[in-house]
C-alpha cells in the first residue's frame, strides 16, 4: 500500500513540476519544500490530489505541515487516514 501512495505522490508532483520544466529525481526522502522547491499552493495542490484520490477528508486546520514534509511522511500519513494495514 505504501508504495502505491508513494507512486501517486510522486505522479501527482510530477504533473505539478513538470510545468516548470526540470525534471528531479523524486526520493521518498525528499523534503517537499526544501528538496523538491514546491510553495505552500502547490503543497496543497498534491494534498487535495491524494484526498481524491483516496476518498479522503483531510482537515486542513488540523493538519501539521511540520510534521509532513518528506514524500516518505506524507504516504505514511495518507496510507493512516486511509486505514490501510501493510
Amino acid at each position: 500500500m505504501i508504495e502505491q501512495i508513494l507512486e501517486s505522490i510522486r505522479k501527482s508532483l510530477e504533473e505539478i513540476l513538470g510545468e516548470e520544466g526540470e525534471k528531479k529525481e523524486l526520493e521518498a526522502n525528499m523534503d517537499l519544500i526544501n528538496d523538491i522547491g514546491l510553495d505552500s499552493l502547490q503543497l496543497v495542490n498534491v494534498i487535495l490530489d491524494l484526498e481524491e484520490q483516496y476518498d479522503l477528508n483531510i482537515d486542513f486546520d488540523e493538519f501539521d505541515f511540520d510534521k509532513v514534509q518528506t514524500i516518505q511522511e506524507l504516504a505514511e500519513y495518507i496510507k493512516e487516514l486511509s486505514g490501510e494495514n501493510e
